[in-house]
């Protein structure tokens, strides 16, 4: 089956923690969560309905730091994620579903960063045919506007491969551009494969 686009949540506080509703659906599902928060390793945890994420990866520039946590097959309906850190730092985060995805962690995480730049790449290599290229980004000065060979997703922190699909697996690059000015960039990369279930699902907007 296809790996499908879910629906997305926005946060932002400053503290030692951040909580808001995301919903589920279930099936074939990965939940993702995309932070921006401090200069270099404070999270501490991050949980969904009480239960805690892994983390994919995370990469710092020395002013920013990105990371990425998911969930295979979390728990369905409308439930809290909470992000915990170790200080108080600014946590800007986003949770984003994907549909028809193989439950097992990603096959490929790649971390790229770049300072004082417009814009920063991302590259990497699937292992499987029609897998999914998922972007989460931190920025110190000016957002992600657009996306090289993707899509900006809700509040900036999420970058999805356009096409979504990646076939065949070759290497693939998406390049986030911002329109403000030079930031310095953290980007935690990551591909996942898709179910081998033959299901389908409409896109989930």
């Amino acid at each position: 089956m296809a790996i499908q686009q879910g629906t997305s949540a926005h946060a932002t506080t400053t503290g030692t923690s951040l909580t808001f509703a995301k919903n589920s659906f279930g099936e074939d599902e990965m939940l993702l969560v995309g932070i921006n928060a401090g200069a270099s390793d404070v999270v501490s945890s991050v949980t969904y309905a009480g239960i805690a994420m892994i983390r994919a990866g995370f990469v710092n520039n020395g002013n920013s730091t990105a990371y990425l946590y998911y969930f295979p097959s979390p728990p369905t309906g409308s439930n809290n994620v909470i992000i915990s850190t170790t200080g108080s730092v600014t946590i800007d985060a986003t949770g984003f579903n994907i549909y028809g995805v193989k439950q097992a962690p990603p096959e490929v995480v790649v971390t790229s960063t770049a300072n004082l730049a417009g814009s920063c790449a991302n590259a990497l290599t699937p292992l499987t045919d029609n897998s999914v290229h998922v972007l989460s980004m931190a920025t110190d000065a000016f957002p992600c506007t657009s996306i090289t060979n993707g899509t900006v997703l809700t509040g900036s922190q999420f970058g999805l491969s356009n096409p979504a699909l990646i076939t065949p697996p070759a290497l693939h690059t998406m390049t986030c551009n911002s329109s403000g000015g030079n930031n310095n960039w953290a980007i935690v990369g990551a591909s996942f494969a898709p179910s081998e279930n033959k299901k389908n699902f409409s896109f989930i907007m």
